[in-house]
């Protein structure tokens, strides 16, 4: 369910069962026009259960920002990864469609505070390039939990066929699993997840790199973003 926008002054007579008192968000979910006012429908300020749980976009950038966008995770945050620690590394692996430049990444903080640092690794050949051939892109932190788009220092050019990966440090202060996953939660909400042909992994140090498909049968939430060369 979507909350558009709210109304302080909706009056609280016209709820089949009256609240304490006047106000209401304006809200639309997929039942369709059939539905509500075209949709739309209302939703009392006293309700117990609206905005439980809730994200809000603040930003939203244009569709036509990038020409391609590389993902595993296209279900995005289900579940989270980590070794008990604050910091952890993610990664994954793509393999270039055309002549292009990598010029962002996007990846979840899962809660405030969090501190990252952004690499890239090109011609990957085996998870042990994800430690001993990144190169630094990116830096920077976010002071609140959510999805956010980083853009690389510099574009980094990628040629028609090659497999790179991007690669992200990420802290995440007071958390002991910081890394965002998809994956099948088998409570309806994820569907079937796609493990096949993806290659996703995480570490703790670094070093040494896990496969979360063969792990934990999910994908890390990291995409990355190009434009045509």
């Amino acid at each position: 369910m979507v909350i558009l926008g709210w109304d302080d002054d909706y009056s609280r007579h016209l709820f089949k069962t009256e609240p304490e008192s006047d106000g209401a968000f304006i809200c639309m979910n997929s039942w369709g026009t059939e539905f509500g006012d075209y949709g739309v429908f209302y939703v009392s300020y006293c309700d117990t259960k609206i905005g439980k749980s809730a994200v809000a976009y603040s930003v939203i950038e244009g569709t036509d920002n990038y020409d391609h966008i590389y993902q595993n995770d296209e279900k995005g945050w289900i579940g989270r990864m980590g070794y008990d620690s604050e910091t952890a590394f993610l990664a994954n692996v793509y393999r270039a469609e055309g002549d292009e430049n990598l010029r962002a990444v996007s990846f979840y903080a899962t809660d405030k505070d969090t501190e990252y640092a952004v690499y890239v690794c090109r011609d990957y050949e085996s998870s042990g390039d994800l430690a001993t051939r990144r190169e630094l892109c990116a830096r920077g932190g976010f002071e609140n939990m959510g999805y956010y788009t980083v853009e690389l220092d510099s574009p980094v050019s990628l040629d028609r066929g090659e497999k790179f990966a991007v690669i992200v440090e990420i802290n995440t202060p007071g958390s002991k699993h910081p890394v965002a996953i998809e994956m099948n939660a088998e409570d309806g909400r994820s569907g079937s997840v796609v493990l096949e042909g993806h290659e996703s992994y995480i570490s703790a140090d670094g070093r040494f790199w896990n496969n979360t498909q063969e792990e934990a049968a999910g994908n890390v939430c990291l995409k990355a973003f190009t434009s045509d060369r």
